[in-house]
């Protein structure tokens, strides 16, 4: 038996120096401190949870190198790196040329902090190799002075295990004060079943996606973390594009701080989803939160939906560096949130707000009535927008609201019909404003159409029920400036400068508090196709005629009719929640999305018994409440067709082309203050307003 030593060595130069000692015999005094490579420990009898260690703990906070973590990740910033291989661009990026992977300290000292209730200390650059998933909270001991590089990957097999660097899932858990390089480095192509959904190569998840089990409520996960993907280096290095972090399913109050740092040739699509996970049927489709996630097969039965956030951007946003990003954020059909102000350049989108494939149809009974409502939303100031085909929704505008679920999983049918359920989320939104710079991508290849510049919007709403307050506006370079279709909402903007075309389209409910663009957008009058009138403002409604199929009886809600006629584009019209319809003499209300020709209506009961044959009118005339016109126009003015403005204060308006305001097929005009005179009389008749026969206009005094 060796003879214990003596207790004269308390400080090592090394944690090595200590094991070594150890090893040779030395027995730590209980209570007693001793100090390797810096770092503190405290004799404790029977202590076993440093193995190397025996008989010493962490003495004060935890750290990874209390446990055997090296810290001694090394990279450099590269500036000759290829955009792609057949690209002669270069770009700047991170490559790792040294570093232990520290995971097996980190999990140990993860544990060890949990177990304590203490949050994990950072104070060091350190590398990890494989996924992992922490219980205690992570905290830099000098803010943003430590840096993460985590390596995750995935085998190619369809349905295997796919890697997020870090999934956090404890509550209370999170990142703080730190820098993370992600490096994806998966390198076969990724399979399109479920793709982006947050399970697949994420630099940070936090929550569950998809799960058979009801998803637990989980708290106060939060992160200040300064994100980089790792450079992509043919040969040495891979690394592939994703999401960056996600918030998905059952998580609330959470404080989430993120930006970026440095430079990467790997795009990375967006920097913070938060997205509804989902509890489902086994057995429709079997897979759990480490496989390949399939909405479209498993029948959802409860959706989770993050809420009530704090979101700080830390930095502004420059695709210059390579990030590749579509937009900063999105916010998929969840609750509270209360995002700061964002900059950005070179993005497509300067954020997102969209309801989810299921709305909230679905929601956990505690969740319900709080989908979509309380978003707060703070400046968005976004440059160099290009929109492109390359990407759906790289094409939808500088910002937008989709109000509009697709449900495609199976069992979802409106009751007596073999119709796809759909739905729409009612919005409380409130924003304090945005300034944005668009362009469309011209240059976009042999497999991609250019985006044309009438298809360039700036703000886009859809389908969007519910309160929406974007504050003030102002877009440049879009031919659409602000477009608002399918909507039946309390909408208020005031456009205080710009060059795109207003257009409100087949909507109600809406105040446009200023019109101050000065250069006019090229769609006609209907809306549909290009024009040399360049007006100013668009109002553009309609009615859907068609016949009820069969005898209905009263108190019925699925109505049966002729599916209507496609239309301009060659597609169906669509029927949305809150369309007024008329079916004889009676008058429903929508209650439910139609879309796509179908044969059938869902609405508020019928009162009384309809035959077969009885004419079914749907009402979807433009309605705006509130209208202060300022535009400068170079040709016309407004464009009513099948609407009413009401309370429309034309009094500062200036227009070069024939009239100040023109109206077509049953509109209605109210001015509260009537147009000055025009610019210049091209007009034989000198008039500001045209009325065709079937319109009115009720002014202050007759012109």
């Amino acid at each position: 038996m060796r003879p214990k030593l003596a207790f004269a060595a308390r400080d090592f130069p090394t944690r090595a120096a200590l094991a070594a000692a150890l090893a040779g015999g030395l027995v730590p005094e209980v209570g007693q401190t001793y100090t390797a490579g810096g770092f503190r420990y405290a004799g404790a009898s029977g202590a076993a949870a440093l193995p190397d260690l025996p008989g010493l703990l962490p003495d004060g906070d935890v750290y990874p190198q209390h446990f055997g973590a090296l810290a001694d990740l090394a990279y450099t910033l590269r500036n000759d790196l290829p955009l792609d291989a057949s690209s002669a661009e270069r770009r700047r990026g991170f490559v790792r040329t040294g570093g232990t992977n520290d995971r097996a300290a980190f999990e140990a000292a993860d544990a060890h902090a949990f177990a304590r209730r203490v949050p994990l200390m950072l104070d060091g650059d350190y590398f990890i190799d494989g996924e992992i998933r922490p219980k205690a909270r992570w905290i830099a001991k000098q803010r943003f002075a430590s840096t993460l590089w985590c390596r995750h990957s995935w085998n190619g097999v369809a349905n295997q295990y796919i890697e997020s660097g870090m999934v956090l899932l404890e509550p209370g858990s999170g990142l703080i004060g730190i820098r993370f390089i992600d490096q994806w480095a998966a390198t076969s192509v990724k399979p399109n079943k479920g793709r982006g959904m947050g399970c697949f190569g994420t630099a940070v998840r936090v929550g569950e996606f998809g799960t058979v089990a009801e998803q637990p409520l989980r708290k106060n996960i939060d992160l200040d973390v300064l994100f980089c993907r790792a450079a992509r280096l043919a040969g040495e290095q891979p690394s592939q594009a994703n999401l960056m972090v996600t918030y998905m399913g059952h998580v609330e109050d959470c404080r989430v701080d993120v930006g970026v740092f440095g430079a990467t040739n790997v795009g990375t699509n967006i920097l913070l989803l938060c997205h509804f996970g989902f509890k489902y049927d086994p057995r429709a489709d079997g897979f759990d939160d480490r496989n390949n996630p399939s909405k479209t097969d498993a029948r959802m039965l409860e959706t989770y939906h993050p809420s009530n956030f704090d979101i700080t951007f830390l930095s502004e946003l420059d695709n210059a560096d390579g990030w590749g990003l579509l937009r900063p954020y999105d916010l998929a059909s969840t609750g509270a949130m209360r995002v700061g102000p964002v900059r950005t350049r070179g993005l497509p989108t300067g954020g997102a707000v969209s309801c989810g494939d299921y709305c909230d149809m679905l929601t956990v009974e505690r969740q319900k009535g709080t989908i979509g409502k309380g978003i707060r939303l703070g400046f968005i100031h976004a440059t160099g927008c290009r929109l492109s085909n390359r990407n759906d929704e790289a094409r939808f505008g500088g910002f937008y609201v989709k109000g509009i679920g697709t449900v495609s999983g199976s069992g979802f049918v409106y009751d007596g019909t073999d119709m796809k359920l759909r739905s729409q989320l009612e919005w409380d939104i409130k924003c304090e404003g945005m300034h944005l710079e668009m362009e469309a991508d011209a240059a976009e290849g042999k497999s991609y159409p250019p985006m044309k510049p009438s298809a360039v919007r700036g703000v886009w709403l859809n389908g969007c029920l519910g309160s929406i307050d974007l504050g003030k506006i102002s877009t440049f370079g879009a031919t659409r400036a602000v477009e608002v279709e399918y909507s039946n909402c309390d909408l208020v903007y005031d456009y205080v400068a710009g060059d795109g075309v207003l257009m409100y389209e087949f909507s109600k409910g809406g105040r446009i508090l200023g019109s101050s663009t000065m250069r006019r957008g090229d769609d006609a009058e209907d809306g549909s196709q290009a024009s040399a009138r360049k007006t100013a403002v668009t109002v553009i409604g309609r009615t859907l005629a068609t016949k009820t199929t069969q005898d209905i009886q009263a108190g019925a809600t699925v109505i049966p009719i002729k599916a209507f006629d496609a239309g301009p584009e060659g597609r169906a019209d669509d029927v949305y929640v809150g369309d007024p319809i008329s079916i004889g003499d009676e008058t429903v209300i929508a209650r439910a999305l139609i879309q796509n020709g179908v044969s059938y209506l869902v609405t508020t009961p019928l009162a009384a018994p309809v035959r077969s044959g009885t004419p079914v009118i749907v009402d979807q005339r433009a309605r705006l409440e509130r209208f202060v016109g300022t535009f400068d126009s170079a040709g016309e003015g407004m464009v009513l067709v099948n609407a009413d403005v009401l309370d429309a204060d034309l009094s500062r308006v200036k227009w070069e082309g024939r009239y100040a305001a023109t109206l077509k097929r049953d509109s209605y005009l109210q001015l509260v203050e009537g147009p000055p005179a025009p610019l210049s009389l091209s007009a034989a008749s000198g008039k500001v307003i045209a009325v065709d026969r079937t319109s009115r206009v009720d002014e202050p005094g007759a012109r």
